[in-house]
C-alpha cells in the first residue's frame, strides 16, 4: 500500500525527533545525520519538505553539536535498489557522491571535532555535497 504524504510526514520526523530526544536525555554530544541535497520545510516535494522540517527539528533542539550532511544522489548502495536514483546518477551535472564516501567523511569529521580539534565545536554544521567531497579527498 502506497502511503499517503501525511504517513511519510509523520514517519520521517517522527523517527528524527525520537532519536533526537533519546540523545538530548542521553547528553550525547554530537548528532550528525544524512540529509539531502535541496531539502527545505517549505518546498512542494513532499521528500524535501519533510526532510527539511525533520532538519529543522534536529537544530532547534540544541544539542551540543549537530553535522547535517546533505548530499546529492548517493552512489552504491548496498541496500538500496531505487529506479529513479540509477537514472539520475547517469546525468553527468548531478552532483553525486558515493554512500561510502558520506559515511567516510561522517566518521572523520568526528573524530578530528572530538579528538584533535584544539576547541570544541558547537552549534549546527550542514555539509553540502561538494564540502562532503572535499573532506573525502582529505
Amino acid at each position: 500500500k502506497q502511503k499517503t504524504a501525511y504517513e511519510m510526514q509523520r514517519g520521517l520526523v517522527g523517527s528524527e525527533m525520537c532519536i533526537r530526544d533519546r540523545c538530548k536525555a542521553s547528553g550525547v554530544p554530537h548528532y550528525s545525520i544524512i540529509s539531502s541535497m535541496g531539502v527545505s520545510s517549505s518546498s512542494w516535494f513532499q521528500y524535501l519538505k519533510v526532510k527539511g522540517q525533520a532538519d529543522e527539528a534536529i537544530m532547534a533542539l540544541n544539542l551540543p553539536f549537530t553535522s547535517i550532511y546533505r548530499p546529492g544522489i548517493l552512489l552504491n548502495r548496498r541496500n538500496d535498489d531505487r529506479f529513479g536514483e540509477k537514472v539520475v546518477s547517469i546525468i553527468p551535472f548531478m552532483s553525486k557522491v558515493k554512500a561510502e564516501r558520506v559515511g567516510e567523511v561522517m566518521a572523520l569529521e568526528a573524530q578530528y571535532y572530538h579528538l584533535k580539534a584544539p576547541v570544541k565545536p558547537t552549534g549546527s554544521r550542514i555539509y553540502t555535497n561538494d564540502e562532503i567531497l572535499h573532506w573525502a579527498l582529505q
